[in-house]
């Protein structure tokens, strides 16, 4: 970290901390090491007090220079463990720190963060007590081990190449053997190189690792070193820690961002889509099933969310853009095979190193920026954005498996886990049901309408609101009353979307410029299900079989089981 504050962030004494509380959300981490802290036991305090809904801290200062010197600690993020029952252990104050998390099915992680110092002779001395001391404290054998080690094993990881003081790397080496540690990332890449640290000296260096374990190293995936948004010399190493038994979570489903709503070249081509959509729905063949309203709306909702997709992509912001590329030739850069000989191709290297550096810094300046000035203008108002900002954050319960009823088979991804939950729920319901189409069902629905009082009953069942056609002012309301800001549904459009088109279809009606009349569409679909029921090819299936209405001796117990479930059919 480099201290606890900078300018980038405030003149505060822990402005820094910001910076890592946005890291933890951004970029999903769940415990990040972090040496050089420079945090007294005050300070420590009052960043875990001013970031407690989420981040628990674990700070081992420096004894005798708190505030100036070394310092380690452990970040947690509390959206995704718990911090509870969090054992921390200083090894060596300041500069060595053991942790134990616990984890799902009464696994437990350990982890050794460690500041290193930058004395190459201290190191000798230095490993050995940390060995000394993880013994003396009965500590279990650690899973992990990660932090700022000064100091490199192999003459690759510098450039220019060099094999770094012999007996400081042999006490290192020792250590870790001890520790029963390897380093998985050289390993995993036994020739590739990536620095963590350039020197005022163009010199670059990985001196910044995580070891691990033989059977945790089999656990380790998508290693990124990338400079981060705290401001810091040193590059961040991330990597993603994935237990067998852990549940597969997929990426989740696309939903359209309310960003793009107003974007010109995206909303024309929704509009000439909608147009089609209209053209098509006015020349369907009257018996013909075929092609019909659901499935050409099924259809267009699937066009529109890939033009979204695009529009997205597009509308990246130039500094993303612009670190993208500049990745991809850093990664180019540093496979240079002079780059231990040739200075013009480290300078090159180290030259796309601090532009990266430089932009990411900007992009996190403007966020900051941002979110001070929606605090200054509704953080003191009771509204959305203020209950967000104040409401306690909870650890999300995974369900880390489920079992198969038919096979016994124990299922971990979350989409399959997803099914399995559908369908036993559908069962239930479903259970002990006679089908739609069989006698006994359609004598128990008329032995159930029978049982209602003469008093209770409408006059003329089929004049019933529920039982007529579906109307555009019907839907309009419906539409207007919508809660706004909720979550998309499966199908990832907002009712933001919705109420956006209509409204655009209102000015175009005004302007007397061919309109794309949302809601007429909404209805001539909505009409088509009450008619002929739901047609299975759709995304939006019921998790039932096709109804009409000639399946009931009553319609209107079809309207008034089945409105909620089309109306959500059609969202």
């Amino acid at each position: 970290m480099r201290g606890r504050s900078s300018p980038l962030t405030g003149p505060g004494p822990i402005s820094k901390w910001t910076a890592v509380t946005k890291a933890l959300h951004t970029r999903q981490i769940g415990i990040l090491a972090l040496q050089e802290t420079h945090l007294s036991t005050e300070l420590a305090t009052q960043v875990e007090q001013l970031f407690s809904r989420r981040l628990a801290l674990f700070n081992s200062p420096d004894l005798e220079n708190p505030t100036g010197s070394a310092g380690v600690a452990f970040a947690i993020n509390k959206e995704k463990l718990d911090a509870e029952n969090v054992l921390v252990t200083p090894l060596i104050p300041g500069r060595a720190i053991f942790l134990s998390i616990p984890r799902k099915h009464g696994d437990t992680l350990h982890l050794i963060n460690i500041y290193a110092p930058n004395d190459l002779t201290q190191h000798a001395h230095f490993w050995p007590e940390v060995v000394t001391r993880w013994s003396a404290n009965d500590l279990p054998s650690p899973h992990l081990m990660t932090g700022d080690f000064n100091i490199v094993e192999d003459p690759i990881d510098r450039a220019p190449a060099r094999a770094d003081n012999g007996p400081a790397s042999a006490a290192l080496r020792a250590c870790r053997q001890s520790l029963g540690l390897q380093d998985t990332w050289r390993q995993t890449f036994p020739d590739e190189r990536t620095f963590t640290y350039i020197s005022p000296h163009n010199t670059m260096s990985r001196i910044d690792r995580i070891y691990a374990n033989p059977e945790t190293g089999k656990c380790l995936s998508d290693w990124v070193v990338e400079p981060s948004e705290i401001p810091s010399d040193h590059r961040m190493t991330l990597v993603q820690f994935a237990p067998q038994n852990v549940p597969f979570i997929g990426k989740g489903r696309q939903s359209w961002p309310l960003g793009l709503l107003h974007d010109k070249p995206l909303n024309q081509k929704v509009h000439t889509q909608g147009l089609e959509l209209q053209e098509q729905l006015r020349s369907l063949p009257p018996n013909d099933r075929t092609s019909n309203a659901q499935t050409l709306w099924q259809q267009f909702k699937d066009d529109i969310k890939k033009e979204a997709c695009i529009a997205a992509k597009s509308q990246m912001s130039k500094i993303s853009k612009r670190i993208s590329a500049l990745k991809k030739d850093l990664a180019e850069a540093s496979k240079n095979p002079s780059l231990d000989e040739d200075e013009l191709s480290r300078t090159n290297v180290i030259a796309l190193d601090r532009e990266i550096d430089h932009l990411e810094k900007k992009r996190y300046k403007t966020a900051y920026d941002k979110a001070q000035a929606l605090w200054f203008i509704k953080g003191e108002q009771i509204n959305k954005y203020w209950s967000k900002v104040n409401n306690p954050r909870v650890l999300r319960d995974l369900i880390h498996r489920l079992v198969h009823p038919d096979t016994g088979e124990a299922v971990a991804r979350s989409d399959r886990m997803s099914e399995l939950a559908r369908d036993y729920h559908n069962n239930i319901q479903k259970e002990g049901l006679l089908q739609p189409t069989e006698e006994p069902r359609k004598s128990a629905i008329l032995d159930a309408l029978d049982a209602i009082p003469e008093c209770q009953k409408l006059d003329d069942p089929h004049q019933s609101p529920l039982d007529s056609a579906i109307m555009y002012t019907a839907l309009e309301a419906a539409l207007r009353l919508s809660k706004l800001g909720s979550a998309a549904g499966p199908d990832g459009l907002p009712y933001e979307l919705w109420s956006h088109l209509h409204l655009k279809s209102q000015l175009d009606s005004k302007a007397q410029t061919p309109t794309f009349d949302v809601l007429k569409c909404m209805k001539t679909v909505l009409n088509d299900i009450q008619e002929h029921g739901v047609d299975t090819r759709t995304h939006f299936t019921l998790g039932e079989p096709s109804l009409t209405l000639s399946d009931y001796p009553n319609p209107c117990v079809l309207m008034r089981t089945s409105w909620k479930k089309m109306v959500r059919s059609l969202h």
